[in-house]
């Protein structure tokens, strides 16, 4: 006759090798994402007031205002937007997405 196993289900169901760890909150990243999202939305209006002449400059200055403004508004963005799903508990996004 087999041997039975004494030990209970739960002591069958967990391994502890699958454990995940709890995750840090990568301040600096977050805070680079919201650095970077505010400074190309200031970029972007800058390039909306020159490109209406609210405000005066060189000639065809809006335009490095609006690639400097897409280029860092668009990460900054999207990090900013990954750190508010986790904030608010959205499955599927963690604190490991954002890149630090």
């Amino acid at each position: 006759m087999a041997a039975v196993c004494q030990c209970s289900l739960q002591q069958l169901q967990h391994d502890a090798r699958f454990d995940i760890p709890p995750e840090e909150v990568p301040y600096g990243a977050i805070a680079l994402a919201l650095f970077l999202m505010a400074f190309g939305l200031a970029a972007l209006v800058l390039a909306w007031m020159h490109f209406t002449q609210v405000i005066f400059g060189k000639e065809q200055a809006e335009i490095g205002f609006t690639v400097v403004g897409l280029i860092t508004l668009v990460p900054g963005a999207y990090h900013s937007w990954i750190a508010f799903c986790v904030w608010r508990g959205v499955p599927g996004y963690r604190w490991s997405d954002i890149p630090s």
